[in-house]
């Protein structure tokens, strides 16, 4: 009975800790949008630079997951599970769209440094950026790497360690780098 009240005060004392995470973010990112039912694991860090726009809603944020936007970046999150230190970071656009399934250790990007000028840095060279969407009912498994202008189709499974780097539009199963299609599904 004991270890039963202890769970249930531990779970509580959580969603205490998580309600005062998302209430520090939405005061110190004005244009960050988090609503009530979505849960941010400890560790997790949000990051919403003026200009920028992030909107996640009824979304579960894993263990020391990054979520950023950077210059005029767009990020929605809508009804998701990211899974723990997972780095999904835009400068222009990433949508994730319901019921989408984010194994951990995962990195979406909308954006790859520029590296073509030999003599200059690459740091000083800027980036290309693209957005990514995610349809609904999309699994991507872990240690995923997601690029810069991918559309991912509803249904569709990617296999743990992919490279994906171009659209996936057809609902399928994916693996290996870069993402090849393995298996139709009906």
């Amino acid at each position: 009975m004991i270890g039963l009240l202890l769970r249930f005060l531990s779970h509580q004392a959580d969603l205490f800790r998580s309600g005062c995470m998302k209430t520090y973010y939405r005061l110190k990112y004005p244009g960050l949008s988090i609503d009530g039912s979505s849960y941010l694991a400890p560790g997790v860090e949000l990051v919403c630079v003026k200009g920028s726009l992030m909107v996640i809603r009824q979304s579960t944020l894993g263990k020391g997951s990054q979520i950023r936007t950077k210059r005029e970046g767009r990020l929605e999150l809508t009804d998701c599970e990211v899974g723990a230190y997972c780095t999904i970071e835009a400068m222009q656009s990433i949508t994730i769209e319901k019921d989408t399934l984010i194994a951990e250790r995962v990195t979406i990007r909308d954006q790859n440094h520029r590296f073509e000028e030999v003599g200059k840095n690459i740091a000083e060279q800027g980036f290309d950026v693209a957005p990514v969407l995610i349809k609904p009912n999309v699994w991507i498994g872990a240690e995923v790497v997601v690029l810069k202008g991918v559309e991912i189709a509803s249904g569709t499974v990617v296999g743990a360690g992919s490279v994906v780097n171009r659209s996936l539009l057809e609902k399928a199963v994916y693996a290996g780098n870069p993402a090849q299609k393995v298996k139709e599904l009906s």
